[in-house]
């Protein structure tokens, strides 16, 4: 009774692909589209495909800020990376069409103006397109859309939009063009996870209304959680993202899933094993796992299809 849902890349590359330019040279996405015809020759039954996990941060990450591998730091090539990133989409998309739905996993995040004044408003804006917005427009507009402007690209199709959402963030205009005249701090609402961004609940909603407005395409979440020392914070965190998926849904937003991140701690990239995600502990001296308290209560409401009142009243948010 399991419906598959299957990732094709999430962040990591072969060592050899690299070796060879990897999504710098256009002709290496030929090695991408016959790695997409094997496992769809392979693996039966899927229901959803996600192409790309999150390939903004992938962008963001390993080629603008350098930190993951291959560790680049231009815009220049960043953005070549990210166009035969769209382009080799098309190719799985072609490949995959008609065996199942086909999207990707995009990062999503709440972005506020500063203040209301014309230059943050700008560059609120600015970052919203860039991050948000980039790869969407790419695939589905022709018009990858990053911080040095804008690429024509062949447009292609998308089954569904992966919403991964995690936080909110404050976009400040600021003169200094090493930081594209913008600053970007996390959203300080008080509550904050050991990633070091905050949790706003009603971001989830903002997101999935702005993509839903702008590609009238189904969405599935398939990331939203809190790393946190706090289970009590987790459990919080779920009630009050949950309560505004459900307003989503309440106004016609076609949600067709939801994936808390994660089932179980695990190895967060370069942050290691220290950001606890799970539902489920995991002792890394035995190997031991224990359902946390949270795991029960996401439990009952997937088994209820409903959040308790006793749930809403320890731990909801009041709503407007």
């Amino acid at each position: 009774g399991i419906t598959p849902v299957v990732t094709l890349h999430h962040f990591t590359s072969p060592k050899w692909f690299i070796d060879k330019g990897g999504w710098l040279r256009e002709e290496n996405l030929s090695y991408f589209r016959r790695y997409v015809e094997v496992i769809v020759d392979s693996v039966k039954g899927v229901e959803y495909w996600v192409v790309f996990n999150e390939p903004n941060v992938y962008i963001l990450q390993g080629y603008i800020m350098g930190v993951w591998p291959p560790g680049y730091r231009s815009l220049k090539i960043a953005d070549k990376a990210a166009v035969n990133i769209v382009k080799a989409y098309k190719e799985a998309y072609e490949v995959l069409k008609g065996k199942g739905r086909v999207g990707i996993a995009q990062n999503l995040a709440s972005f506020k103006p500063a203040s209301d004044g014309k230059r943050d408003l700008n560059a609120c804006e600015k970052a919203r397109e860039a991050y948000n917005h980039g790869f969407l427009k790419g695939i589905l507009q022709g018009e990858y859309v990053s911080l040095r402007g804008v690429k024509r690209v062949e447009e292609s199709g998308m089954d569904f939009i992966g919403v991964n959402y995690y936080s909110g963030f404050v976009v400040k205009h600021v003169f200094n063009p090493l930081k594209m005249f913008m600053d970007v701090r996390p959203l300080d609402t008080g509550l904050w996870t050991t990633m070091g961004y905050c949790i706003y609940p009603r971001g989830i909603y903002e997101v999935m209304k702005e993509v839903y407005d702008r590609y009238r395409r189904d969405i599935v979440i398939t990331e939203n959680g809190v790393a946190v020392k706090d289970d009590e914070l987790r459990i919080l965190s779920i009630v009050r993202h949950l309560q505004y998926v459900y307003k989503a849904l309440s106004e016609d937003i076609p949600i067709h899933g939801y994936y808390y991140w994660s089932f179980m701690d695990n190895y967060e990239w370069d942050k290691g094993f220290e950001q606890r995600f799970g539902l489920i502990e995991v002792d890394y001296s035995t190997f031991e796992r224990k359902p946390r308290r949270s795991a029960h209560v996401y439990g009952e409401i997937a088994r209820t299809k409903r959040i308790s009142d006793e749930l809403l009243e320890k731990y909801g948010e009041k709503q407007g």
